[in-house]
């Protein structure tokens, strides 16, 4: 990473981001209206936790980590994300997508399994 791509949780003492961009790492927690997402950015992978708020409720493959294909819109604070992975059952055939509801926090997900962090939305 450049200089000028500088990854701004490397300053940020409390590890919280405003966005997250593709030449970013690392694990991110991303806590939308209704619901958590946890974004491995090393791994390259998405997940999805519906909280007791979500208006969408659960979906299949809600709490497992899927491999990213793309991302048409990147997690950013006010805003939504937009996110694609294949379908476990049908990964040659079928393609699902997740659209978050408004982002109002990016935050740094601990990668020590010992290191207590709530994920309901």
């Amino acid at each position: 990473m450049s200089a000028s791509q500088h990854d701004p949780s490397e300053s940020n003492p409390d590890q919280t981001v405003d966005e997250l961009r593709a030449e970013m790492g690392g694990r991110w927690l991303v806590r939308s209206r209704g619901s958590s997402h946890i974004w491995d950015l090393d791994q390259g992978t998405y997940e999805r936790r519906p909280g007791a708020a979500s208006l969408s409720g659960a979906f299949d493959y809600d709490g497992v980590p899927h491999s990213i294909t793309r991302v048409e819109q990147w997690p950013k604070v006010g805003s939504k994300s937009l996110v694609w992975f294949d379908d476990p059952r049908r990964p040659l055939d079928v393609e699902q997508f997740r659209r978050s509801s408004t982002i109002v926090r990016i935050e740094r997900y601990p990668t020590d399994p010992d290191t207590p962090m709530t994920v309901d939305g």
